[in-house]
């Protein structure tokens, strides 16, 4: 499970921003709750790559769908009506469950289901 969890985490997004007291600090794209810093760029891109497999290996553990590479090139588009009330839960739950948009938990919560039967 954790050579799934490093190809699938190797294919994320990172985001690495100069830090006065830290060197470095990162952030994933895809799942933007996961954190790391490091003394050099290529330290924290090394600590960062480390955070973010643990957390697919996490989600893979747990059953959970990992939110897609960033950039995978989605063209079609689906609107779908909900409720003020419908909204704010379903994003919370996104959020709580580390995804990075309403729409990536939907589209796995969809693919979980139809996997599933």
């Amino acid at each position: 499970m954790l050579a799934k969890a490093r190809k699938i985490a190797g294919r994320y997004s990172l985001i690495l921003k100069p830090h006065p007291d830290l060197g470095f600090t990162g952030r994933g794209v895809e799942l933007s709750f996961v954190l790391a810093d490091g003394r050099t760029e290529q330290e924290c891109a090394q600590q960062m790559r480390e955070a973010l497999t643990t957390a697919v290996a996490t989600l893979l553990e747990l059953d959970q769908l990992p939110p897609p590479v960033a950039d995978e090139g989605r063209r079609a588009q689906v609107n779908v009506r909900l409720s003020r009330d419908e909204q704010l839960f379903l994003t919370s739950e996104a959020n709580r469950q580390g995804y990075s948009s309403l729409s990536d938990f939907m589209r796995a919560a969809a693919i979980r289901c139809s996997l599933a039967r």
